[in-house]
Parts: structure tokens; sequence; C-alpha cells
């Protein structure tokens, strides 16, 4: 009985491991990779997360901050030039 209850939980703890890199790892992977882009100073990348969770919560103020600052480079460098 112990011989088929073994593999079973391997079986079971690699699915487990399967669905955590699936829906945990990649999209905050998604996230740090955005945010490097925008640490050199391009604010154009956007995660486009969309989850339910905190991740998705983290992403979406993320992409607005981006969109926030790409307005204000904007209106400062349309006055810079108006002047």
């Amino acid at each position: 009985m112990t011989m088929f209850i073994i593999p079973i939980i391997v079986i079971a703890s690699m699915l487990i491991g399967v669905f955590l890199t699936i829906f945990i790892k990649r999209p905050s992977n998604v996230v740090v990779l955005t945010l490097a882009k925008k640490e050199k100073g391009d604010m154009i990348p956007r995660s486009y997360l969309r989850h339910g969770d905190e991740l998705g919560s983290l992403s979406k103020a993320l992409d607005n901050m981006s969109f926030r600052f790409q307005s204000i480079f904007k209106n400062i460098s349309q006055n810079v030039s108006a002047q």
C-alpha cells in the first residue's frame, strides 16, 4: 500500500510545483522585468497583468504610475519648448 502512496505524493508535489511556476512566478517575473525597464528611464513598457489578486493590483498601479509620469514629462517638455 505504501508503494502506491509515495508515487502519488511525488506526482502531486510535481503538479503543485508546475502550478506555482505558471500562476505565481511568471506574472511576478513580468512585473520585475517591466520595473527594470522603468528603472532605466523607459516609461513606455506596461505589464498588462489583470489578475484579481495583489500582484494584479500592483501591476495596475505601476502601469497607472507610468502613464502619469509620461503625461508629466510630456507637459514639461511642451512648456519648455513653448518658452
